[in-house]
């Protein structure tokens, strides 16, 4: 197979922009976008099948490979793959199938191809990977960075974060979406709105509900106190990008390396399972539909889990 390099990607779309067929994947994966919105499926799942299918007809065109959706077949797609796992981690790879798999069985669906060339091909094989998770010692390292006497405002706001984090388990960009009227202060909890638009509530502690009252306390004196989104910058609201650099930073402040607020979800989850939490209130207040998903977080002390368990029942021996 022949890569061509003689012309950049827009130059080639340019010159045939013209006389493509309404069977041209470049004109179907649109079509496609708009059905997974009408499905109301989520921004974020909606973006990455997106970009998915636009990478892959990136590469067609510059593979000089067929882009009409009934001459693409299973090779073509395995080529694909292939690159895909050459570049970029199996996780990233498998994502990317995952969209080209509900392409053509759109398009099957619609009667544009009479049969998906994906029918009988297998998702790339995904390593389970462990993920840190941070002890007490560390997470108290991580909240003094943010000292709970601090009156700097961003101390404050850090904190608030941090400890909500902590205490409710919440994705990345649930936490960022909070708006003022999520925070239910009698009742200490937080409703959030998360993956496939499912509605949860979000109970925190005594503590953290401090921590946040001293925010809106202080938050009601900034300049962009009119702003529904409870989080502020002096600049505007606080993106998911934004909360995400208020971690990384102030780990490596407390001396804690690389971290990410996913790493706090999953030192949530491993703390209420060692905690004899059930796996169905784990399940709700974490927004999983399945308890795959909840194997994942915590995975890393999940042995440690078993031992402590089997300490505190007693073992065959001890009845002996």
């Amino acid at each position: 197979m022949t890569i061509r390099t003689d012309t950049t990607l827009e130059d080639t779309r340019a010159q045939e922009k013209q006389g493509l067929s309404p069977g041209d994947l470049s004109i179907l994966v649109p079509d496609f976008v708009r059905s997974l919105k009408a499905r109301n499926l989520s921004r974020r799942t909606v973006g990455i099948y997106s970009d998915s299918c636009r990478l892959f007809v990136d590469y067609l065109v510059l593979s000089g490979l067929p882009t009409e959706a009934r001459q693409i077949t299973k090779a073509h797609v395995e080529t694909y793959i292939e690159s895909q796992l050459a570049e970029h981690k199996p996780a990233t790879a498998c994502a990317r199938f995952n969209a080209l798999s509900q392409l053509f069985r759109w398009l099957e669906e619609e009667s544009l191809i009479l049969e998906t060339p994906m029918a009988r091909m297998r998702r790339p094989r995904v390593p389970v990977e462990t993920v840190h998770v941070l002890e007490v010692e560390d997470l108290r390292k991580l909240l003094a960075t943010a000292p709970a006497k601090s009156r700097d405002f961003l101390d404050v706001r850090d904190r608030a974060i941090m400890l909500l984090f902590c205490d409710t388990g919440m994705r990345l960009s649930e936490l960022a979406g909070l708006k003022m009227d999520d925070i239910d202060r009698e009742r200490d909890c937080a409703s959030v709105m998360g993956k496939g638009h499912k509605p949860r509530v979000c109970p925190y502690t005594p503590a953290t509900a401090t921590a946040i009252d001293r925010y809106l306390r202080m938050r009601r004196e900034q300049k962009h106190a009119s702003l529904s989104h409870v989080w502020i910058t002096r600049q505007g609201y606080a993106t998911g990008s934004a909360i995400y650099r208020v971690i990384r930073n102030r780990a490596q402040l407390a001396g804690l390396g690389d971290v990410h607020p996913h790493q706090l979800r999953h030192s949530w989850a491993h703390d209420g399972l060692a905690n004899g939490e059930s796996e169905g209130d784990m399940m709700m207040l974490g927004g999983w539909s399945n308890r795959k998903m909840l194997e994942r977080y915590g995975r890393e002390l999940a042995a440690d889990r078993a031992i402590a368990a089997r300490r505190r029942h007693g073992g065959l021996g001890d009845r002996l």
